[in-house]
């Protein structure tokens, strides 16, 4: 059996069954000729979800530019959020803003924290093009069933397909957004201008697809999505060391964020199980700890004096793991080059805190009564940054160098 098949646990695969049940539920429901003609708007929707995917500002530039200038079928033409010249003049300069950055080496990881952005907006972009029509001039279909949200009345079809985008975009979005990491990481300095120019290509051709060949543009969107499981696994673990490491860091700093020492962004599951913490940092997981897997975001919470490490979970109760109050005493802190480990001294517990929480770290260090151990793995790098006056966003540039990819590839894709 293929690994990545086997990797899956029954509870995700019948997750995936029943997900995959609601495009062929809805097409089998007059059967698969009629159900085309009456779920014409359900075909359309699942078709531009692969090139929403792949790259969601030029989608939404592409498909406006068609409303604008009457090219496409009458669904665009009608479709108030995309039939409008600020939306195309917008979603222009975005598509600008992200690729630009995206074409050398330089600026590549500044153009990686934008598509992760760009990626966190997709979702919103999409349900707001389905749901457009009905929201802003009231329009549904009559044979279809609705579903009243305030003043306006949305087809039961297109919310189960802004429902189903969800694990689309993220299953996609992942293993893409893989490749952009793969992609910068190789030694190759054109590579990353054909990769972009390619993403841009391949999605101008399926929106093209969308536009005229709507039910042939449903088929390679569900074949994407099927290929992109196969790799979600390691694609996800990879996407989530990266963004921890280096693009939240980034991000964080370009907007001006700060994290606290208890953090404001601590889920509400676990306010509501954690009323006084006196410590709450995000962090990575190096390696599995119980039922938490390797390279998850989890919260380490101190609570008096028991500390705990938690992982929310969507719809459930988090996982909360109590770790013993005498480990505290058997716990260390190693500083690599823009993150901290926080490790035993037999490695079973691992987790890495990003640089946003440097200027916290004597208060970690107190809190945990930790053993700080010296710096290790990438010093010599981070001193030849300090030599040549880097700082800030220049240091976390400088560190992409090529001698700095090569020091940091094998950490990225370590499992």
């Amino acid at each position: 059996m293929n690994p990545a098949l086997s990797s899956l646990r029954p509870k995700k695969i019948l997750l995936i069954a029943l997900a995959l049940c609601i495009p062929l539920t809805l097409l089998a429901q007059y059967g698969m000729e009629s159900s085309l003609a009456q779920n014409a708007s359900f075909t359309k929707a699942f078709a531009l979800m692969s090139p929403m995917a792949i790259s969601p500002f030029w989608t939404l530039f592409i498909t406006s530019f068609a409303s604008t200038v009457g090219v496409g079928e009458e669904y665009l033409a009608t479709n108030p959020m995309l039939d409008s010249w600020v939306v195309l003049l917008v979603s222009f300069l975005l598509v600008v803003f992200t690729t630009l950055p995206n074409l050398t080496k330089v600026s590549r990881p500044v153009g990686l924290a934008a598509k992760f952005l760009e990626d966190k907006s997709s979702y919103v972009i999409y349900a707001m093009m389905m749901m457009a029509p009905y929201i802003f001039r009231a329009e549904s279909e009559a044979q279809q069933a609705v579903v009243s949200l305030g003043l306006f009345d949305i087809p039961f079809s297109v919310l189960l397909m802004v429902a189903f985008a969800i694990p689309y975009f993220m299953v996609v979005m992942t293993v893409r957004y893989f490749f952009d990491i793969m992609i910068f990481l190789s030694p190759i300095p054109l590579l990353d201008a054909f990769f972009e120019l390619t993403q841009k290509g391949v999605t101008l051709f399926l929106v093209v697809i969308y536009l005229f060949f709507p039910f042939f543009g449903l088929v390679l969107s569900l074949l994407m999505f099927l290929l992109a499981l196969l790799l979600f696994k390691r694609a996800q673990k990879v996407s989530n060391y990266f963004r921890h490491i280096y693009v939240n860091p980034l991000i964080a700093r370009f907007f001006g964020r700060r994290e606290k020492l208890v953090s404001e962004k601590l889920p509400k599951s676990l306010k509501k199980q954690f009323y006084r913490p006196v410590l709450a940092v995000k962090c990575l997981t190096g390696r599995r700890i119980g039922k938490i897997g390797s390279r998850k975001f989890a919260w380490l919470l101190k609570e008096g004096n028991e500390l705990f490490l938690c992982q929310p979970r969507f719809l459930r109760k988090p996982r909360v793991i109590f770790l013993n109050t005498d480990l505290s005493g058997r716990l260390q802190l190693s500083e690599e080059l823009y993150h901290y480990i926080l490790h035993d001294e037999q490695n079973e517990l691992r987790l890495l805190l990003n640089a946003q929480y440097k200027p916290h770290i004597a208060a970690i260090v107190a809190e945990l009564d930790l053993e700080q151990m010296g710096k290790v793995g990438l010093a010599r790098q981070k001193e030849y940054l300090r030599q040549q006056g880097k700082k800030g966003v220049d240091a976390i540039l400088g560190m992409f160098s090529s001698g700095g990819i090569s020091q940091n590839k094998g950490s990225i894709l370590d499992e």
